[in-house]
């Protein structure tokens, strides 16, 4: 069952799925670019719930994608083997959000 305003699961109330549809509708460009540029909905858009959420799920992925190459680049051989593992699991990552 879902709330007809939202559209969010009965029961979900509060969670992140709880953002305004004309929001979204406004929002939706913004917050695509912002798993490439995580900083440009906060800057086009800064009182956008909806932006803001998805600048912080890109800031998430950019710090993941960082930390985790950081990591398999100083472990030698295996690590570098890996290194194209962990790159496409960040761009399925970034392009399922």
């Amino acid at each position: 069952m879902t709330d007809p305003q939202f559209n969010t699961p009965a029961g979900a109330e509060g969670t992140v799925l709880d953002f305004d549809p004309a929001d979204i509708e406004k929002n939706k460009t913004m917050a695509g670019l912002a798993y490439i540029l995580f900083f440009l909905p906060l800057v086009a858009s800064p009182d956008s719930p909806f932006g803001r959420f998805h600048a912080n799920q890109g800031l998430v992925l950019l710090l993941f994608a960082l930390i985790g190459s950081f990591v398999l680049s100083i472990i030698p051989i295996i690590g570098w083997f890996l290194l194209p593992f962990l790159a496409s699991f960040v761009l399925s990552l970034s392009s399922s959000a």
